[in-house]
Formats: C-alpha cells, structure tokens, sequence
C-alpha cells in the first residue's frame, strides 16, 4: 500500500488534492493537510502528522509532497521519516510530478524511480516566451 500525503501552506494541498482527484477520476485516497492558513489557530501538529502513520505496515510506503524545499511543512515532516523505511518527501511539488507519481505502479515507486522522475525535464516548470512568436503588424510603424 501506499498513502499519498499533500502537505502545504495555506490552500495550496486542498487546491492540489481537489485537481489531481479530477484528473484522475478519484484513482487514488489523496491526504491534504493545510498548515499556517490565516483561518487556523495554530500550525502543522506534530501529532496529527504522526497519525498519518498509523495502520502502516512496514513495508507500506508513504510519499509527502510538500510546497517549499526548506519551508517550515517539509522541516516538520522530516524527523518523522527520517529512520522509516519506504516513507519519501518530494518538495515543491507541482501537478505533473504529483500525477506521474500518482500514477505509478506502486512496485515501481522508489527512491531510484522518484529522483529520475523529479529530475525529469519535461515535468520541470517553462517559461513560453509568447514574444518571440508575435508577428510584426506593418500598421504598428
């Protein structure tokens, strides 16, 4: 089994969760925990990220996929899978990496197969320089 965790500032987890469950037609259970929102009182709970391990058989694996590389959701999640076997944290995740690994057999997922697919180009985000293609307009001089 795997257990998919979104963890981000604000709405940015609900947001991701809500898009992924449309592209995907609901394929996958999606955990989406929003931290430092202005509507909540307190932050990221240790205790309710523990939780999310709770029902996992050792050799269940667990994926956080968190906004900011060094942001404080990713610094929290890390002590709790420091020492875990098959538990991974992408950071900045976007929804093309989110959804390759969505996506994936779950005997494929692992650490090899999860840095190939982070380091692939084509999920990386792109500037589109519309510029570039304008055609000069002869009325414009």
């Amino acid at each position: 089994m795997i257990k998919y965790v979104i963890a981000s500032h604000s709405g940015f987890a609900q947001g991701m969760r809500a898009t992924l469950n449309f592209l995907t037609n609901n394929l996958k259970q999606i955990t989406a925990i929003t931290a430092y929102d202005d509507s909540q009182a307190t932050d990221l709970n240790i205790d309710d990220l523990q939780e999310l391990f709770t029902n996992l058989e050792p050799d269940d694996k667990i994926i956080f996929m968190t906004d900011i590389n060094t942001g404080s959701v990713s610094q929290k999640i890390v002590p709790l899978i420091l020492n875990r076997k098959n538990s991974f944290l992408i950071t900045g995740v976007n929804i093309p990496v989110a959804l390759s690994i969505l996506l994936m057999d779950e005997k494929s997922v692992t650490q090899e197969s999860l840095n190939t697919l982070v380091t692939d180009q084509e999920a990386a985000p792109k500037l589109v320089n519309l510029n570039d293609l304008l055609i000069d307009d002869p009325d414009d001089e």
